[in-house]
């Protein structure tokens, strides 16, 4: 009679921590930061001397997800994300030419309307573009850091 006193004891024991563990509470894990990459094209040859303008992709690597849907839950964030794409963007896009930072005068977000692991705009410039030049961009929406992508070629466009 001792012995089952202990067994059910130690069962007791044991099912309280089990209980215990699965009762705790966790941090849900922070979402990782996407791999992001900015490419950037532009026509050297056939510029307009007052205004140029840049093909940009912004492309979420290693994945195939909605670049547009990443890391949202609701519908009201799709949103939120689809209006500042559309009318705050340019606020965070300048072109770096020498000396010089010129800010984007428009930006026009290309809408695919499938669920594809890149977006494309158009940026406009009231500035010539030249070979060497940059385009910087705060990443407001994905990683939160200040990006430099060299202006390539449109030949390069692939």
């Amino acid at each position: 009679m001792e012995k089952i006193k202990n067994n059910v004891g130690i069962l007791c024991v044991a099912l309280w921590l089990a209980a215990a563990g699965c009762m705790a509470k966790s941090e849900p894990a922070p979402a990782p930061e996407p791999a992001m990459d900015f490419i950037a094209f532009a026509d050297f040859e056939d510029a307009p001397a007052g205004f140029s303008q840049v093909l940009l992709r912004m492309q979420l690597l290693h994945t195939r997800a909605d670049i547009l849907k990443h890391g949202l839950s609701t519908p009201e964030e799709h949103q939120a994300r689809l209006a500042y794409f559309r009318t705050q963007f340019r606020e965070d896009v300048f072109l770096v030419s020498g000396a010089d930072t010129i800010p984007c005068y428009d930006a026009h977000a290309e809408r695919l309307y499938m669920d594809l692991p890149y977006m494309n705009f158009i940026l406009t410039f009231n500035h010539p573009i030249a070979q060497g030049d940059e385009l910087l961009v705060r990443d407001v929406v994905y990683s939160g850091q200040t990006v430099l992508a060299t202006i390539q070629p449109k030949t390069q466009l692939q």
